[in-house]
């Protein structure tokens, strides 16, 4: 880093986000960041220039694991890369957070698009290990191009009876559909996010003894945008999967704006196949890395 940068960099100051704070900085954090951030479950800084908000960062302990740290957003405003502001801000969290739990945080994670120019960079700078991760995608497809789709539209019909929405269950009844999920190792997703997630665009389908056949689990992400944030079809149900698509789809068209988006990140080769049927090209395709810092 040059003088220049050095200097402009020591303008930079860094604050702690407080939960009452989460709202004020929104055009720098993603919306989960914020929920997290308001409801006391993550830890966030801001980066501040003559008093005005450039960039902040936002993890929280990883899921069952509390000596490891998850990266949830970083982002630094476009008139203020390439100036050290990022690893500036995730350097001090780390150091932070590593005083807050008295050494014995084991490491940090992060996930992310490869086609984000500048992360990379960032990450082997901090010291990062990078790992791009086989199946880990991350797909992107308007509401209208969804609709659109030809696996969608082969298998259109009568709107099953047994599907439900997940605004019709109750947080009892949410709870059982994840610890069945846990049960067959195959949650991609928190209680907070299954309690908090669209209840008109997420569908369920439940067998006569109400376990679970398949689900789809949309979220909201900001402004326009949504995830799929849970995807799941029981072994020798392929209707019932694509049934919950389908409705979740119907929804989407009946209550969201054409060029509003979904976004569907894929894990595994199962789900990544199926995701490629659906939208029948590269299109909207990202491919995602793993980043790993090992605390010593």
């Amino acid at each position: 880093m040059d003088q220049t940068a050095m200097e402009a960099l020591e303008a930079i100051e860094l604050y702690t986000i407080l939960p009452t704070q989460a709202d004020r900085v929104s055009p720098l954090l993603t919306q989960e960041a914020r929920e997290l951030i308001a409801g006391e479950k993550a830890f966030s800084l801001c980066a501040v220039e003559d008093g005005e908000a450039c960039g902040a960062v936002c993890a929280r302990m990883a899921d069952g694991e509390e000596d490891i740290l998850e990266l949830v957003s970083l982002y630094v405003a476009p008139s203020h890369r390439r100036r050290g502001v990022g690893i500036t801000l995730l350097l001090e969290l780390l150091d932070e957070l590593s005083d807050f739990t008295g050494g014995e945080l084991r490491g940090v994670r992060a996930m992310f698009s490869s086609s984000v120019p500048g992360l990379e960079q960032l990450f082997q700078k901090a010291g990062f290990v990078l790992q791009p991760m086989e199946h880990a995608l991350s797909w992107r497809i308007t509401v209208e191009e969804l609709a659109r789709s030809p696996l969608l539209r082969s298998a259109q019909g009568e709107v099953r009876q047994d599907l439900m929405t997940l605004g019709e269950l109750t947080d009892y009844q949410k709870r059982r559909v994840l610890l069945e999920l846990q049960e067959r190792d195959a949650d991609y997703l928190s209680l907070q996010e299954l309690l908090e997630a669209d209840g008109q665009l997420s569908t369920l389908r439940f067998d006569r003894e109400e376990r679970l056949l398949a689900c789809a689990v949309v979220a909201s992400q900001g402004e326009g945008t949504y995830c799929l944030k849970q995807f799941y079809c029981a072994p020798n149900h392929p209707a019932a999967a694509m049934g919950v698509l389908r409705a979740s789809t119907g929804a989407m068209e009946r209550l969201c704006r054409p060029d509003d988006v979904l976004e569907v990140p894929t894990v595994a080769a199962s789900s990544a196949q199926l995701v490629q049927r659906l939208l029948t090209g590269e299109k909207g395709r990202e491919t995602m890395t793993e980043a790993v810092l090992l605390m010593m």
